[in-house]
């Protein structure tokens, strides 16, 4: 397996743990970085490792910094910054021998650049611009950069020069040169700024990774809000009573407002420190924003046991980040926050200044004496301390003199007797791109990157570090020996991994591609790579441009080969997408969606049938490829879910069977095969099989949370190919902290699919011939005829049938086209409004019903990019819908169980205009069904008068309305209780035979600890808790609803709730003349689940959810 470290950007470093995902030459600045302070001792810290820089004037060796200097900052092991105004340019000339060493400050050791007298660096300039070292690289230069990243910049300082011509150092400017080596805060952690109003992360340049400029030796001032009328705790919590119902509402205008601010020149212009904890961070934040400060520090108290969380700073409607000021979250640094409180007016140790440094004067304290050095003409001096005065007893020239202690908002005062005052120097922080520190034991080294390889059988890794930098994706290919990388500079890379030991040759690229970036969410697969006949096709997604899918031929990877391109906008015009997998043999495409109705409603499939946007399947066409076409979808799988979960992941056998994940509502077996069950769902997991916890309070409360729980990544089996492996997640309940505290992925499920594919119908079990109409408006017949390039209602007849055989994959011998010309105005042919052909999907004994087909053709119609739509009748398709009529069985796609022998009408429209148009022209239709809806709510008004009086009188049993706690979507059996499948074993309702379920025997979980990352994230983005009280922040539901608003009480998904007896899965004999659910094909064990029909397939889905 490979291996290769991500790439962050700063913004995405700052708002992560990110001192492990330091990758040199792809980040400004230092990495890892800290923050540095220092605590005044001798008062000439300012001096240490500081020298004057002279320019080279001759040839030979020049060094830059002291040896001092450089052993002093070598061996430096907490914050080191160095700050230095010199600039100079190195260049090389022909024939000149010049050698630069330079000290590298994002890996803490000395490299050297060398050019030798017969080299040709004549193109090369070295720019060190005090902070900085850069190569850059003319288009004329041979040689390299050497260990230096091309017109990329690094931290790093000069230490010598050895050239032959003294001439080629140019542009030289600055004096001065200062090392420092200041103590840091270990432990930081990340802060987020979101917009109060959406919950959305705000891009920022004031968290540490992003800040632009060093914040370098600013005093640092405790906060003290006793300072600030009405105030109350502790002085140091920087709490201030704001009124706001949570922290979003904190506005930094309101402690303008209300004069809530610290006094002038306590925190002004410094950095303003304030212990988190008692009230938010934002309010925290905000009090030192208004107060004046130039940066904020946010320390947790000594008790604080967090070692991995994230600050959270709301930003409020009308208020704007360049306003706000720049922020750094640490632990609890114990020397750090002693130094800081010397606020008793008893303690007199410290560094004293007078007024404009005109003398320094160091006092220590032990007990009550002490000992005042640097000072004036009578110093060393020794004295007691009695409360908030020093009286001198040595030397005589100073006794008696006296020196008291006094607090004043700008801090400690000292004022001496003879009129003298000093001010207690401050602690100093430094923070920004120039504050680094060497990685401590654990998080590893800074690297280059790369790729390494990992032998299992030698148990041996083999770096590959020439190949890239940093990663936004890696993912090998299930078709071919390739491995596929997405580098930091938007390159889809492809390796050659025959030989990973040894070496990983580039066999091509793409660059800077729409599809080489980390998607959000839970979207895995970034590329599809698959085997078609003696080629190789790629296909890319684009999610940034509607959902674009893009084919490649890749047979030669040295040369990509744009073939066609899909906008799967089906569910969603922009983003949404989810899973893009091949199935075994490459031939079909798989598309799954992670996008909610709220998010899904801009497409060109929204709710229809019961089925919500973003739940189903699509199924398309990559044989297409290999004839230069565009592959079309041939299927739409309508998925049993409920609110709130999502198509998680899909993954395909060998066997053309493809597991679905549903989260919360557990899985389901699709089979994809040609064949009697094509495209139909031929068995479920539960999620009571699965231990899914459905009755969990909180995801009744909050429905988006369904995501995060049940069924997740599927994996294919490859050595037992009937198996799949699934990765369950739950949720603990009752859960009282934050969400990512209470979530456990501590399972993997082992689901053994035991299935023989029918390959013929039993007898009594097929359906007959179903008819329909296709019907074309907008257009004049004249017009469809020319558009098609026929002349006559024959030659409409030809092309339908090409269009229709191939869109429902049938031969001619199944389909019969029984009429074609204009459109009928009622019963009256009218050539101006279009044409319209009639025909006949015929029965097959070992084929798809034609019910299904015939739904199958509706979905195509309703569907852009379907195999209908890129057909033969592409021309003309836009302009069109279907009306099917079924004659027999209840194979239909709405989930109704009407128990066969009923006709019913469906309309499936490509879009509005199809509405408008049915309405003028099929009056009759519209006459039919508004008599049928008519019959339909008489019978439901009865049915609700009958039942409102049984309940008033007291009877009616069990036939209850309330809708079961535990049952949120109101999916229940008619008796309060969830519908649920009978074991595998069990004989299923209505089946015929002895025939059972389709099998799924699921293994128990294997243990992998209880986990917990302590974070809260939804669908893989953090979720801000309200200041880390574990509250849920409101979000919008599913469909566009209030996650906080009541369980749905509308009918379950799937239609009516099935009998109680059917619910409970009890066993009953098939009543005379119904179909059976299940098949006993020839050949079959006894034992083994057997194969849906086609006939009814979908009772099992509505018995199942």
């Amino acid at each position: 397996f490979y291996e290769a470290r991500i790439h962050y950007t700063e913004f995405e470093l700052s708002t992560n743990h990110a001192e492990c995902s330091c990758i040199i030459g792809e980040t400004r600045g230092r990495c890892p970085r800290t923050v540095g302070f220092t605590i005044p001792t001798d008062g000439h810290d300012e001096d240490k490792n500081c020298s004057a820089v002279s320019m080279p004037t001759a040839t030979g060796t020049h060094s830059f910094v002291t040896e001092e200097a450089l052993a002093s900052l070598s061996s430096c092991t907490d914050a080191l910054q160095v700050i230095s105004d010199v600039k100079v340019n190195f260049t090389f000339p022909s024939g000149t021998a010049t050698t630069l060493k330079y000290y590298r400050l994002d890996l803490f050791k000395e490299e050297e650049f060398v050019c030798s007298a017969t080299a040709d660096c004549s193109d090369i300039v070295l720019v060190l611009d005090g902070q900085e070292l850069t190569c850059v690289r003319g288009s004329a230069a041979t040689g390299t950069c050497q260990d230096l990243v091309q017109d990329f910049p690094v931290p790093a300082f000069a230490i010598s020069v050895t050239t032959s011509d003294v001439s080629s150092i140019t542009s030289a400017s600055g004096s001065k040169f200062c090392g420092y080596c200041s103590d840091m805060l270990d432990s930081l952690f990340p802060v987020i700024f979101v917009r109060a109003s959406t919950g959305l992360q705000l891009s920022n340049i004031l968290s540490l990774y992003v800040l632009e400029e060093t914040i370098s030796s600013l005093d640092a001032k405790l906060v003290d809000v006793s300072l600030i009328e009405g105030a109350e705790g502790s002085a140091v919590s920087g709490c201030v009573e704001t009124g706001g119902e949570s922290s979003r509402d904190d506005k930094l205008s309101w402690f303008v407002e209300q004069n809530k601010v610290l006094p002038a020149g306590h925190v002004t212009d410094r950095w303003c420190v304030v212990q988190t904890g008692s009230c938010s961070l934002t309010a925290k934040y905000k009090l030192c924003v208004a107060s004046g400060a130039k940066g904020v520090l946010l320390m947790d108290p000594p008790d604080s046991t967090a070692t991995d969380t994230v600050g959270y700073i709301y930003i409020a409607d009308g208020e704007d980040l360049g306003s706000m000021i720049p922020v750094v979250y640490s632990q609890y640094n114990a020397a750090f926050w002693t130094a800081l409180t010397k606020n008793s007016t008893s303690d007199f140790s410290g560094v004293w200044h007078q007024p404009d440094d005109a003398g320094i004067t160091v006092i220590n304290q032990t007990n009550s004496q002490v000992t005042l050095t640097n000072g004036k003409t009578w110093s060393p001096a020794t004295g007691t301390v009695s409360g908030n005065v020093v009286t001198l007893t040595e030397p005589s020239a100073a006794a008696g003199m006296t020196a008291t202690l006094t607090w004043e908002v700008a801090g400690a005062k000292l004022t001496f007797s003879d009129g003298v005052t000093m001010v207690r120097r401050a602690m100093e922080i430094s923070a920004g791109p120039h504050v680094g520190r060497k990685p401590k034991s654990g998080w590893g080294e800074p690297t280059t990157g790369g790729l390494r390889a990992y032998n299992t059988d030698t148990n041996t890794w083999k770096h590959h570090d020439s190949v890239f930098g940093g990663v936004n994706w890696v993912e090998h290919s299930n078709a071919r020996e390739v491995l596929f990388a997405c580098t930091a500079t938007s390159d889809i890379v492809a390796l050659d991994t025959s030989n990973p030991g040894s070496t990983l040759n580039e066999l091509g690229r793409v660059s800077g591609h729409n599809a080489c970036k980390r998607t959000s969410g839970y979207r895995d697969y970034h590329f599809v790579d698959v085997h078609l006949g003696s080629k190789y096709f790629t296909v890319l997604l684009d999610d940034d441009s509607g959902n674009l899918l893009q084919f490649y031929d890749t047979t030669d990877l040295a040369d990509w080969k744009k073939i066609a391109e899909v906008n799967a906008t089906w569910e969603s015009s922009m983003g949404g997408i989810g899973q893009v997998v091949a199935s075994a043999d490459g031939s079909r495409l798989l598309l799954t969606w992670h996008c909610s109705l709220l998010y899904c409603s801009s497409g060109t499939r929204t709710t229809s049938q019961g089925v919500r946007a973003g739940e189903r399947l699509y199924i398309m066409n990559m044989t297409k490829l290999l004839e230069s076409a565009t592959p079309a979808v041939m299927a739409v799988v309508a998925l049993p879910m409920s609110r709130g979960s999502i198509v998680r992941d899909v993954a395909c056998n060998d066997n053309n069977l493809c597991m679905v994940t549903l989260t919360y509502d557990g899985a389901v077996i699709v089979d994809i095969n040609p064949g009697i069950n094509r495209y139909q769902i031929i068995s479920t997991i539960s999620a009571s099989t699965m231990e899914i916890d459905q009755a969990n309070t909180l995801l009744s409360s909050y429905p988006y949370l369904r995501m995060n729980i049940g069924a997740h990544k599927v994996y294919a089996g490859v050595a037992a190919s009937n198996n799949f492996f699934v990765e369950r997640w739950r949720m603990t309940s009752p859960c009282t902290s934050t969400i990512g505290s209470c979530m456990r992925y501590d399972a993997m499920w082992t689901t053994q699919i035991n299935y023989t594919r029918p390959t013929e119908h039993d007898e009594g079990t097929q359906t007959d011939s179903s008819s329909a109409t296709l019907a074309f408006f907008r257009m004049s017949y004249s017009e469809v005829l020319a558009a098609l390039s026929v002349t006559d209602a024959a030659g409409l007849a030809a092309v339908a049938s090409i269009g229709l055989q191939d869109a429902m994959q049938i031969s001619a011998d199944r389909l019969n086209i029984t009429s074609a010309g204009p459109i009928k105005n009622g019963v009256v042919p009218d050539a101006s409004q279009g044409a319209q052909i009639e025909f006949t999907v015929l029965t097959s004994a070992s084929g798809v019903t034609p019910l299904r087909l015939v739904e199958e053709m509706r979905q195509q119609v309703m569907t852009t990019s379907s195999a209908y739509h890129t057909g033969a009748l592409s021309a003309v398709s836009g302009n069109s819908y279907l009306v099917s009529e079924v004659s027999t069985g209840d194979d239909d796609d709405d989930d109704d169980d009407d128990g066969g022998n009923q006709q019913q009408t469906t309309y499936s429209s490509s879009n509005a205009e199809a509405e408008e148009h049915k309405r003028k022209n099929l009056r009759p239709f519209v006459i039919i069904a508004s008599v049928v809806v008519a019959i339909v709510v008489c019978c439901c008004s009865f049915c609700l008068i009958k039942f409102v009086c049984k309940k008033r009188d007291g009877s009616g049993g069990q036939t209850s309305n309330k809708v079961d706690e535990q049952s949120p979507e109101g999916n229940t059996n008619g008796n309060g209780s969830p519908p649920t499948l009978g074991n595998a074993a069990t004989p299923t309702p209505g089946g015929g035979g002895g025939g059972t379920s389709p099998e799924a025997v699921i293994g128990r979980p294997l243990p992998h600890g209880e986990g917990g990352d302590g974070s809260a994230a939804v669908g893989g983005v953090a979720v801000p808790p309200d200041e880390g009280k574990g509250k849920l922040a409101p979000t919008a539901g599913r469909d566009g609803v209030s996650a906080s608003s009541p369980p749905s009480t509308a009918a379950p998904v799937g239609g009516s709730p099935p009998s109680a007896a059917a619910a409970a899965g009890a066993a009953s004999p098939p009543s005379t003349g119904s179909p059976q659910l299940f098949n006993n094909s020839p050949g079959s064990q006894t034992g083994v689940a057997q194969s849906l029909g086609g006939a009814v397939a979908e009772d099992v889905r509505t018995t199942s959810w």
